[in-house]
């Protein structure tokens, strides 16, 4: 895995909190909300956004879209 020039772990992480509630109110079982929260800091080291102001929406966007994804699956 490479990181993306734009990603700084420090500041993706800052939002640690806010990933890990909208996991867990989109997911209702806690251990599918910490999966989608893990794969959520996957994708996000993958692929940072181009504006840094933008990250607390674009990660929001990421959780929402794991949280559908895991739901369609179980």
């Amino acid at each position: 895995m490479s990181l993306s020039p734009q990603s700084d772990p420090e500041l993706l992480l800052a939002h640690t909190p806010y990933v890990r509630a909208l996991a867990r109110e989109l997911v209702f079982d806690a251990a599918l909300a910490r999966d989608v929260e893990q794969e959520a800091w996957l994708a996000a080291l993958e692929q940072a956004p181009r504006d840094p102001a933008a990250q607390r929406g674009w990660l929001a966007a990421i959780v929402r879209n794991l949280a559908r994804k895991a739901w369609r699956s179980a």
